[in-house]
């Protein structure tokens, strides 16, 4: 007869995490040193006019806004939240005091606006002020000890149109990391006992043969970065708690929460026509598939995926997607509608293939090959003229071998996330500013 473990209480679980994060705080110091001065690096993730952009298609600049980030760590999300969001009102909160710290520092280092920091847990945020525009809460909803509760409280504390990002675990993609969790517990005498696991972790991963396929994909999805902190090996391999998912056990957790899903982070990744080569007639049978279902046909295809990037929103929020996006066309909006270069558009520093073509990646990390005369049109994206005065300007200059694609190149351009597409008369757009 099949058994199963007597579910723990969830204050011995959730005091569990919190012991893991107050003796290794995560992400450590080491590997995201703090530094005076704004990130190198920007990561879109954690760009509200994006992450807003990206869910409604509606462009809203940050002044104004109230924004959190619901289990902050030690700072590496909320320093960039703070410095993607000029003028807007941050706030951030984790039940580790030390990560806390840590992550007060790196705002103080980071100058500037403030952030105000609360010790919660995600469990119960009734003691958070007020509501937000939008929730960031990247790999921690999985670790808390009632996932659809944690998801009940930020539903509670988002605003009635906000956008809520949240990364989960796959347990697809998360195969390799799951088995090694096993072989280390397997060998621990006391499983709780993290510092045995990560003794009994590393010399495996010491003994492992190189080709071996769980070695494989720690080395060249992670590098060293395990092996050289201990935090971090921790958080992967000897994870206090942690619940990995499916697309539809995703589904499931967001209705029971009241939340309705909205958009992967990374869409093309979960679009089969750009995974794959597949017959007119495959394609028409999987576009016929409600979307859920088309999602779990990708997800089983490719399941390498170790994460899951996403926006969501109230179940109840009903607000509309513009006509242009419904339509899937901007035929006879083109007078209505203006294109802005997205501020993370950039090129990328290598090989060409051939002379005159450039390498850009977008705000969803999707790459594409530009030539001089698509470059050209980016551009002219400053926000200011309509669809149809980029289209016929660019047209005009480049002759016949572009006549009558300006609308329909514009659309692959946001498609890739090098552009913005947004109403003239919104009085956001000027405001969002043009990398």
């Amino acid at each position: 007869m099949e058994t199963h473990p007597i579910p723990e209480p969830e204050a011995i679980v959730s005091e569990r995490v919190r012991t893991q994060y107050t003796r290794a705080p995560f992400p450590p110091v080491s590997f995201y040193p703090i530094v005076n001065g704004p990130p190198q690096q920007r990561i879109w993730l954690y760009s509200f006019t994006e992450t807003f952009y990206h869910a409604f298609r509606v462009l809203r600049k940050p002044a104004g806004v109230r924004l959190l980030d619901a289990g902050c760590g030690t700072g590496h999300g909320i320093q960039q939240i703070r410095h993607l969001a000029p003028g807007a009102e941050v706030h951030a909160c984790d039940f580790s005091a030390e990560s806390l710290a840590l992550a007060r520092r790196r705002i103080d280092a980071l100058g500037g606006e403030p952030v105000t920091f609360h010790e919660l847990n995600l469990l119960d945020l009734s003691a958070l002020p007020g509501k937000f525009d939008a929730i960031f809460c990247s790999g921690v909803v999985h670790h808390t000890a009632n996932p659809v509760r944690a998801l009940q409280q930020l539903k509670s504390k988002l605003k009635p149109d906000g956008v809520l990002y949240l990364m989960l675990y796959s347990q697809f993609g998360r195969r390799p990391t799951l088995l090694m969790q096993r072989a280390i517990k397997l060998l621990s005498r006391n499983p709780a006992d993290q510092q045995e696991g990560l003794r009994w972790g590393r010399m495996l991963f010491d003994g492992l043969p190189a080709a071996n396929p769980i070695a494989t994909w720690e080395r060249e999805k992670w590098g060293d970065n395990h092996r050289q902190h201990a935090e971090a090996f921790i958080d992967m391999y000897v994870n206090a708690n942690e619940k990995n998912y499916s697309v539809r056990e995703i589904y499931h957790d967001l209705a029971a929460a009241g939340l309705r899903f909205c958009r992967f982070s990374n869409p093309h990744s979960w679009d089969l026509a750009g995974q794959m080569s597949a017959a007119p007639e495959l394609l028409e049978r999987y576009r016929a598939l409600p979307e859920l279902e088309q999602f779990e046909l990708v997800e089983h295809l490719f399941p390498d995926q170790d994460q899951y990037l996403f926006v969501a929103t109230h179940e109840e929020n009903t607000r509309a997607m513009p006509e242009w996006v419904s339509r899937g066309s901007l035929v006879g909006m083109e007078d209505r509608l203006t294109a802005v270069r997205s501020p993370f558009a950039q090129e990328l520093k290598i090989a060409k293939p051939r002379p005159g073509f450039s390498l850009w990646k977008g705000y969803f990390e999707q790459a594409a090959w530009l030539d001089p005369h698509t470059l050209d049109l980016l551009a002219r994206c400053d926000g200011q003229l309509s669809l149809k005065e980029i289209a016929a300007g660019w047209e005009q200059r480049h002759g016949a071998e572009v006549q009558g694609k300006g609308a329909e190149f514009l659309r692959q351009l946001e498609s890739y996330g090098l552009v913005y597409l947004a109403d003239r008369a919104d009085r956001d757009t000027a405001g969002v500013s043009v990398g």
